[in-house]
């Protein structure tokens, strides 16, 4: 029992840390090139650009499916009569219609009504039930995903004339944004720089690219060292890894609570590279996070399922990375850390 257990833990454990290496490789290159890049507008703008036409394509999909199964809601209607049992069924398909294809069905229905169209029902009561149940779920899986994507288009056409302000007035001299985005500016905004031209253009044009720069490479940095740290933890003589020299340099003065500030911006920053890839994977419909509430149960589920994989792994490279695992260090002199010693991943 013991041993497998053991074997169960061993697996476990390097499932953990593969997955965290790829998350991890990823985000601690395209976190702080990302940040960089939103600094070039102009490069900025070309990537929003590129992304509405994709998005475009997209739209155009979803409504092309989505008129299609209001087609086939249409042809229930004139199939199912109103002393049909089912008919309650189709009743409850056609409340979750969008608004723009009920003037269609409403149509459809008054003719029904009136007899002046009738059509056989192509299929017997059980196979028509099962129709209707599989209509159902495409057209909630489609009504969501076009509400989706009509709501991504808006937030990226947004996006882009804000881009496009802000590099038009990074050429004016007489240093006063003006504004050419006909969608209101948010509420922050507006109470800040509503009544200040010149200090929003300062803040736009020269803060923002600047700030975003020395960001970018701040944390371009903080990569490096940790991507050091992690390719040198198993040096301990000498000690190679900068997070290691930090920790080992605090404990030596004594000074706990930079240990405590020091360890939890660096988890924080682990967590963020990690998260981030997480955040960003999208295996076509079925797996996407979207904005504004719009993320379905399953892409959640998939999503915290991850988020709560990586959080031990990180944890135990974590503890690597600032030699407290006596695995790496070989040191029995050191009392072992509650976490490495359970070594449960």
């Amino acid at each position: 029992m013991s041993y497998s257990k053991a074997t169960i833990v061993a697996a476990s454990t390097t499932w953990g840390l593969f997955l965290l290496v790829l998350m991890l490789g990823y985000g601690l290159v395209q976190v702080p090139l990302n940040i960089y890049n939103h600094s070039r507008t102009a490069y900025t703008l070309a990537h929003t650009q590129f992304k509405l036409a994709q998005i475009f394509n997209e739209k155009i999909n979803v409504e092309e499916r989505l008129d299609s199964l209001v087609d086939d809601v249409t042809k229930f209607c004139m199939e199912i009569k109103t002393d049909d049992p089912l008919r309650r069924y189709l009743e409850q398909i056609v409340k979750i219609v969008p608004e723009q294809y009920m003037n269609r069905i409403k149509l459809t229905i008054d003719d029904f009504d009136n007899n002046r169209i009738s059509i056989t029902n192509r299929f017997t009561d059980s196979e028509t039930e099962i129709q209707l149940i599989k209509l159902h779920e495409r057209l909630k899986k489609y009504i969501h995903v076009h509400h989706r994507v009509q709501v991504l288009w808006r937030r990226t056409i947004n996006e882009a004339f804000y881009l496009e302000d802000i590099l038009n007035n990074e050429k004016h001299r007489n240093h006063e944004f003006i504004k050419q985005n006909p969608h209101p500016p948010s509420w922050l905004r507006q109470k800040l720089f509503d009544r200040h031209p010149t200090l929003e253009w300062y803040a736009y044009c020269l803060i923002r690219p600047w700030a975003l720069r020395l960001l970018g490479v701040i944390l371009g940095i903080i990569s490096i060292l940790v991507i050091w740290s992690e390719m040198t933890f198993f040096s301990t003589k000498p000690v190679l890894s900068i997070f290691a020299q930090c920790v080992n340099a605090a404990r030596n003065h004594y000074s706990y609570f930079t240990i405590e500030v020091f360890c939890c911006l660096s988890i924080a920053y682990l967590c963020l590279c990690a998260y981030y890839t997480i955040f960003r994977i999208r295996v076509l419909d079925y797996f996407y996070l979207s904005l504004y509430h719009l993320t379905d149960e399953n892409s959640l589920i998939f999503a915290a399922t991850f988020l709560c994989r990586l959080t031990a792994p990180l944890s135990y490279n974590f503890l690597g990375m600032i030699h407290l695992d006596q695995a790496i260090t070989n040191k029995t002199d050191r009392e072992e850390t509650i976490f490495t010693l359970v070594n449960i991943i």
